[in-house]
């Protein structure tokens, strides 16, 4: 086939100001939408930078409340934390294991919009 450029895993992209960090979620908008993926490496403002766009990460979650397998998950981007709270929040998967309520750590499979 000609015209597939890429198998979807991954996206690159260029690097916003704060730059991102290595396994911490990113948000790439357009608009009033965007999508979530965790970056492969770390990388200063501009330089390209590969998004893992589907898999499962252990990622920082809130506490306080429990997660259940399935549940849908949203990117906190202001506390770079999962949370079943929808408002203000951008769509990163869902829950692919149970979570106390006390645990700072969800095992998310991502999966972009």
């Amino acid at each position: 086939m000609k015209n597939k450029l890429a198998d979807g895993q991954t996206l690159t992209i260029a690097a916003p100001a704060a730059g991102v960090t290595s396994g911490v979620p990113h948000v790439v908008r357009s608009g009033n939408t965007g999508f979530v993926g965790v970056p492969v490496t770390s990388g200063a403002e501009n330089e390209k930078v590969a998004l893992n766009l589907r898999g499962v990460f252990e990622l920082t979650s809130d506490t306080g409340t429990a997660y259940t397998q399935g549940d849908l998950l949203y990117w906190d981007d202001t506390n770079k934390r999962v949370t079943k709270t929808a408002t203000s929040n951008t769509l990163v998967g869902f829950a692919a294991a149970d979570k106390t309520s006390a645990a700072t750590i969800a095992e998310v499979n991502i999966f972009p919009r």
